[in-house]
């Protein structure tokens, strides 16, 4: 989801983009050696370019629609470097479509970067022996279901601090339900599709390919 402009105290507003700017910070730092990132260029690319069209999907959810934003997918595939992916994709979808907001720009950045970066690193307890090949699946699973509840938790913070009542997290998590599950599958089977193929497209095999 994104946050309009006109809904966040100064403060609140202030908050998101000394956090966005923390995120994109730390996502720079973790692209390894330079060479390793310009080969990574094209897929951020790739995956910036799906962030953006995906909030083109919408789904009618009784007065109001929701659209999918697929930030766990992106965690997966781009690890910390997803904040890049997330941050250049939300200020294409502000300036072409008008989605989210100038001064809710930061805010719904830091959302989006948090809720990528919880999938990222959900989805790295794989390499623990406890979970068996055959579970990625449902990690994969959680992982998205978990970025979407990240991302409605952030925004649901923001907005009780600006002087909305507790109980819109409520809210926005109700009317997101179909988004959760329907992103949770789709990014389970493009995982699954993408780790039984010959092509290397998940972060930590990236790094050992490039």
């Amino acid at each position: 989801m994104h946050i309009a402009d006109g809904l966040l105290e100064p403060e609140v507003v202030a908050a998101g983009f000394a956090l966005s700017a923390a995120l994109a910070v730390y996502s720079l730092k973790n692209r390894q050696d330079r060479e390793k990132f310009s080969a990574l260029v094209p897929r951020i690319s790739m995956v910036t370019a799906a962030l953006f069209v995906s909030s083109l999907l919408n789904i009618p959810v009784g007065p109001t629609t929701v659209h999918f934003s697929f930030v766990g997918l992106a965690g997966i595939l781009l690890g910390p470097l997803s904040v890049i992916a997330v941050i250049v994709s939300l200020i294409m979808q502000l300036l072409l479509f008008n989605h989210g907001g100038f001064s809710t720009l930061g805010m719904n950045a830091a959302n989006f970067a948090l809720a990528a970066l919880a999938a990222h690193y959900l989805f790295q307890l794989r390499k623990s022996q406890i979970f068996r090949q055959s579970w990625h699946k449902y990690l994969a699973f959680l992982a998205a279901a978990a970025a979407t509840l990240v991302k409605i938790a952030g925004a649901s913070l923001a907005l009780y601090y600006s002087g909305f009542p507790a109980g819109v997290g409520l809210s926005l998590t109700a009317v997101h339900l179909p988004i959760i599950l329907a992103e949770g599958i789709l990014t389970a089977a493009v995982v699954m599709i993408l780790l039984k193929g010959k092509r290397v497209f998940i972060y930590e095999e990236l790094l050992d390919f490039v």
